[in-house]
C-alpha cells in the first residue's frame, strides 16, 4: 500500500508522540532540534531549570526536538544545553484563505463563480450520486486517460492537513472511520474546535483530490484512495499559524506512514536553512514526494514563490487556463408533453429549466398550467427573422409559451418586444455560437415571465413540433425543488496559458520553480452543504498533482520522489508565452511555467527517466561551465532519443529602477536566447541501460545584466518510440550578489502602528514580563536576503565598546525572503517586534538610541563587509513600565 499525504491550505499536525502544553510559542518561541542520541525528557528538563516553557516536545524518526517559550530564560545558555543542535526562531506564517463556517457566506458571494447550498437531507444521503461527467481539467492532463485503464489511487493513504473537511459530504464519502473515504484524523493544534470541524478551502481540495460520485456527475481525480485528515484551527482571534506546528505536521504525516505530502501556499517564503524548509527536506529525503501550491501573488513577478514550494526538493504547481470552465447553477426541472402525431408516438420528456432572477423587478410569475408550446422557428441554430422589429402578422399568442432564441440580436430585445404583442411566457435559448445556458438580466421590467433551457433540449421539441405534434409544456413553480447542475462555459484561451496569478520562480536560491502546471481555473468541487467553484488558483492545481501521484503509484509501484518528479516534470508540455493581450509565439519562461502543463497518462507510462530533471546554471557570478544529465531507460524495447533544444523568452526580473517587474504591467521580455551545446546529439539506449549527456550553455548576447534577466528553454529527448521529453533549463545574467537588498531608508520603528518620529519617547512592558510589546522594527527589502541582523545603537554612549551596537533577542536570523519588495502595489515590511531585549538575555538601559537592520545579499559572503547593505532608523527613547 503506497500512502499520499495531502497537506491543503497549511501543513499543521502533532502527533501523538508530542506532548502539548498550554503556553503558545508565536511569542518569544524557538525550535530546538536535538541530537540524535539525546534524550527529550533529559533535554525539557533542562531547558525549564533554565527557565524556559516548553511548548511542545516531538519525538519521530526522522525528527525529534521541542518548541520552548524563552521570555524568562537566557537564550544562551538554554542553546548551549547538551543534546540541542540546531535552533530556528518560531515566526508566525499567514494561511491562504481556508474558511468556518461563519465566514462561508461573505466568502462565497466574493470569490465563487457560482455557488450551490444544498441543504438538510440531500447533502449526506448521496441521493442521485453519479459518475457521468469527464471534466475539462482531466481530459486537458491526460487524468480520463488513467481513469479509462481503471486507474483511481486504490491502494494509496492520503492525509490532509487543513482547516478540516466536510467528511458528511455526500462527495467525500457521507462518513468518518474504517471503510469510509475519510478512514481517520485528528485535531492538531490543540484549539477547542473538533477533529474534523469543517473549513470551506479543505474541503473543497479534498474534492479535487478524491471526490466520490455526486449529483453533479463528477469524481475527484483519483478516487479510489483513502484519507486521513488533520484538523488545523489558528488559535482563537488570530488568522495566524505559528511553524512549529507547520513543522511537526510533517513529521507527524511521515510518521503516520505517509509516502507524499501536497501543501498549498503559507504566504510566506523561507530559506534552505529555514526549520520548515528542513522540515520538507527531511520528508523528502525519507522517500516522501512533497507537492505545494506556487502561490497566487503572480502580479509580483518573478521571485514570488511562497513556502513551501519554494523549497529545492518539493514539487511547485503553478496555475494554467486550459480547457473548459465550469459554472454551478442552481436549476428548476421542467416537463413536456408530445402528443397527437401518426409519425411521433406520444411521450413526456423533463428539462432543466433556468428561472428569471427574483431581482428582475416586474417579470411576471410562471404559470402553473399546462401550456401549448409555439415555436419562432423550426430551425434552432438559425437566427429569428425578425430581430429588431416583430412582423405585423404576428398571432396572438397569450395562451401558448413562446420558444425564442437570441439570433443576432439580445434576449433583451426580443422579450421586450414580444411582451409588447401580449406574450404571457416564453422559453429562451442561445440559436447562434452555442454556448451554456445564462438567464438574461434586462436591468428593469421583462413584463413577461421567462426561463432558459438548453439548445439541445430544443432540438428534441423543435424535432416533435415539426413533425406535427403538439407540445405542451408545464413550467415548475417558482419556490419548487431544485438540482444542482454543471454549466461549462468555452475556454478563455485558445491553447493552454499559465494563468496571470499563477507565481513566478525562481527561488532566491535559483532553483528552477515552479517545476510544472496544473489546472486550477473554474473546476468544480464540494463546499460546505453544497458545491462550488472558487478561485483558488494555484491551490486547487496542487491537489489535481497530488491525485496524479497517486495514480502513478498505483499504475507503477513504489517510487523515490526524484524518480516521481522527473517523470511529472519531463513529460509535461511546455505552453506559449501570454501576457494577457493572447497566445505569443514564444514558449513562457521557465520561471513562469517550469516544465509546462502536466500530462498524466505520458508520465505514468513513461520508459525513460532522466536525472535531475531540470538544469539552473545559477547566476554569471557562480555560473557551472557544464551540468549533466543522466538519461535511463526503464522500459523493456531499445529506444533512440535524438537531441535538440526548445528557447523560451527571456524576461528581466528587475525593472530599470531597480525593483522587481511586477506582472504583467512591468515585467519586460526579450526573444533573445541561449545556445545549447551536448556532448551526444544523439543516443540509443537497451533495457536498463543509461547514457550522460553533457550541456553547455552560451548565455544570450545583448541583455542588460543590471536587471539580471533570466534565460532558459528546454533539452528535447524525441524518442523513436514516439515519446518526447524536456527537461528546462535557467539561467541568469549579472550577479545577484552585487544586487543592493536594503536602501539607506529601509529601516523605521512603529509603536502601537503609528510611525516613531526623531526624538519621541516610547515605553517597553516591564522588564521580563513576558508582555506583549508595542514596539516595531520594520525592515523593507528590495529582495530576498541571505541573513539579517539587527542591533541596538546607543545615541548617549556611542562609544560603549559594543562595537556598531548590540544585537538584539533571537538574531542574527538565517535568511528572510520576502514577497513584499518596493513596488507600486501596498506592502507590508518585515516586522520585528522588541521588548527591549538584548542577544545574552538581558535588557538595554533606559536611554536614546537608534535600531539598525544589516542584511546579507543573497549569495553574499558573511565574512566580506561590502556584501552587506545597512540602514538605521531615527533616533528615539525608551523607557520601561512599572511591573
Amino acid at each position: 500500500m503506497w500512502n499520499l499525504v495531502v497537506v491543503l491550505g497549511l501543513l499543521a499536525a502533532v502527533a501523538a508522540a508530542v506532548a502539548t502544553t498550554s503556553d503558545d510559542c508565536s511569542h518569544d518561541g524557538h525550535i530546538f532540534e536535538l541530537e540524535p542520541n539525546a534524550d527529550v525528557s533529559d533535554v525539557t528538563c533542562e531547558i525549564e531549570i533554565q527557565g524556559g516553557r516548553i511548548c511542545k516536545c516531538f519525538d519521530y524518526g526522522i525528527h525529534r526536538g521541542v518548541t520552548v517559550r524563552l521570555d524568562k530564560a537566557d537564550f544562551e545558555k538554554v542553546r548551549a544545553t547538551r543534546g540541542i543542535a540546531k535552533w530556528w526562531p518560531v515566526r508566525d506564517h499567514v494561511p491562504a484563505f481556508t474558511g468556518n463556517a461563519a465566514q462561508f457566506a461573505q466568502h462565497a458571494r466574493e470569490r465563487t463563480r457560482r455557488l450551490v447550498v444544498v441543504d438538510g437531507d440531500d447533502d449526506g444521503g448521496g441521493s442521485g450520486a453519479r459518475a457521468n461527467v469527464t471534466l475539462s481539467s482531466h481530459v486537458v492532463t491526460q487524468v480520463d486517460r488513467l481513469h479509462a485503464q481503471g486507474l483511481t489511487g486504490k491502494g494509496v493513504k492520503v492525509a490532509i492537513i487543513c482547516g478540516g473537511v466536510d467528511y458528511e459530504h455526500e462527495a467525500l464519502g457521507g462518513c468518518f472511520g474504517p471503510g469510509c473515504l475519510v478512514s481517520s484524523g485528528a485535531n492538531v493544534t490543540g484549539s477547542h474546535a473538533k477533529p474534523t470541524d469543517a473549513s470551506i478551502q479543505g474541503t473543497f481540495l479534498a474534492s479535487v483530490l478524491a471526490a466520490q460520485p455526486n449529483r453533479l456527475g463528477f469524481t475527484g481525480v483519483a478516487p479510489g484512495i483513502t484519507l486521513a485528515v488533520y484538523g488545523l484551527h489558528p488559535a482563537p482571534g488570530s488568522v495566524n499559524m505559528p511553524d512549529d506546528v507547520l513543522v511537526h505536521a510533517l513529521d507527524r504525516a511521515r510518521a503516520d506512514g505517509a509516502d507524499a505530502i501536497l501543501v498549498t501556499q503559507i504566504g510566506t517564503s523561507v530559506s534552505a536553512q529555514d526549520d520548515l524548509a528542513k522540515a520538507v527536506d527531511r520528508v523528502v529525503a525519507s522517500g516522501a514526494v512533497v507537492v505545494a501550491g506556487a502561490s497566487n501573488d503572480g502580479i509580483e513577478g518573478p521571485f514570488s514563490q511562497a513556502a513551501p514550494a519554494m523549497v529545492r526538493s518539493a514539487i511547485s504547481v503553478g496555475n494554467a487556463q486550459a480547457g473548459v470552465t465550469y459554472g454551478i447553477d442552481d436549476v428548476h426541472q421542467g416537463r413536456y408533453r408530445v402528443s397527437g402525431s401518426a409519425e411521433m408516438p406520444d411521450h413526456e420528456a423533463t428539462f432543466d429549466f433556468y428561472a428569471a432572477a427574483s431581482f428582475e423587478t416586474g417579470t411576471q410569475p410562471l404559470p402553473q398550467e399546462s401550456l401549448e408550446l409555439y415555436a419562432l422557428s423550426f430551425d434552432a441554430d438559425a437566427t429569428n427573422g425578425w430581430c429588431g422589429q416583430l412582423p405585423d402578422e404576428f398571432p396572438d399568442l397569450r395562451d401558448k409559451i413562446v420558444l425564442m432564441g437570441s439570433g443576432v440580436c439580445s434576449h433583451r430585445d426580443n422579450v421586450r418586444q414580444a411582451a409588447q404583442r401580449g406574450v404571457r411566457a416564453a422559453l429562451l435559448y442561445q440559436s447562434s455560437g452555442g454556448g451554456s445556458p445564462r438567464v438574461p438580466y434586462f436591468h428593469g421590467s421583462a413584463r413577461l415571465a421567462f426561463g432558459v433551457i438548453d439548445a439541445r433540449v430544443v432540438r428534441d421539441m423543435l424535432h416533435a413540433l415539426g413533425s406535427g405534434s403538439r407540445v405542451t409544456v408545464q413550467l415548475p413553480p417558482a419556490d419548487g425543488p431544485t438540482h444542482p447542475l454543471l454549466v461549462p462555459s468555452p475556454p478563455r484561451t485558445s491553447v493552454p496559458a499559465v494563468e496571470a496569478s499563477s507565481a513566478w520562480g525562481p527561488s532566491w536560491d535559483l532553483s528552477i520553480k515552479p517545476e510544472l502546471l496544473g489546472v486550477g481555473e473554474g473546476v468544480p468541487g464540494a463546499w460546505l452543504r453544497g458545491y462550488g467553484v472558487p478561485d483558488f488558483g494555484t491551490a486547487t492545481a496542487a491537489p489535481l498533482i497530488a491525485g496524479i501521484v497517486a495514480l502513478i503509484l498505483e499504475a507503477r509501484g513504489p517510487l523515490d520522489p526524484a524518480t516521481i518528479k522527473s517523470l511529472l516534470v519531463t513529460t509535461a508540455e511546455p505552453v506559449m508565452y501570454n501576457n494577457g493581450t493572447g497566445p505569443q509565439e514564444h514558449l513562457a519562461p521557465v520561471a513562469q511555467q517550469g516544465g509546462g502543463l502536466v500530462r498524466a497518462f505520458d508520465a505514468a507510462h513513461c520508459t525513460a527517466v532522466i536525472q535531475p530533471c531540470s538544469l539552473s546554471f545559477n547566476d554569471t557570478e557562480n555560473a557551472p561551465r557544464t551540468l549533466s544529465l543522466v538519461v535511463e531507460n526503464r522500459g523493456e524495447d531499445q529506444v533512440s532519443y535524438e537531441i535538440s533544444h526548445l528557447p523560451a523568452l527571456s524576461v528581466y526580473a528587475f525593472t530599470p529602477n531597480d525593483t522587481v517587474a511586477q506582472f504583467p504591467a512591468q515585467l519586460e521580455t526579450a526573444a533573445k536566447f541561449a545556445e545549447l551545446a551536448f556532448s551526444h546529439d544523439s543516443v540509443s539506449l537497451g533495457p536498463g541501460q543509461s547514457v550522460t549527456v553533457s550541456v553547455t550553455p552560451s548565455p544570450p548576447e545583448g541583455l542588460d545584466a543590471r536587471r539580471l534577466p533570466l534565460w532558459s528553454g528546454y533539452v528535447a529527448f524525441n524518442g523513436s518510440d514516439g515519446s518526447l521529453l524536456r527537461v528546462p533549463y535557467q539561467g541568469l545574467s549579472g550577479s545577484i550578489r552585487e544586487h543592493r537588498v536594503l536602501h539607506v531608508d529601509a529601516a523605521s520603528v512603529t509603536y502601537a502602528g503609528e510611525s516613531v518620529r526623531a526624538g519621541a519617547t516610547v515605553v517597553l512592558p516591564p522588564r521580563g514580563s513576558g508582555q506583549v510589546t508595542n514596539l516595531t522594527l520594520s525592515v523593507r527589502s528590495r529582495s530576498g536576503l541571505a541573513e539579517i541582523d539587527t542591533r541596538l545603537i546607543s545615541v548617549t554612549s556611542p562609544g560603549d565598546g559594543q562595537g556598531w551596537g548590540r544585537q538584539l533577542h533571537g538574531f542574527p536570523m538565517a535568511w528572510e525572503p520576502q514577497l513584499n519588495m518596493e513596488q507600486s502595489l501596498p506592502s507590508t515590511p518585515m516586522a520585528i517586534p522588541w521588548n527591549g531585549r538584548l542577544k545574552g538575555g538581558e535588557y538595554a538601559a533606559p536611554g536614546e538610541y537608534k535600531l539598525a537592520a544589516r542584511a546579507l545579499r543573497v549569495f553574499g559572503d558573511a565574512t566580506n563587509d561590502a556584501d552587506w547593505d545597512t540602514s538605521e532608523s531615527e533616533a528615539f527613547r525608551i523607557e520601561y513600565a512599572r511591573a
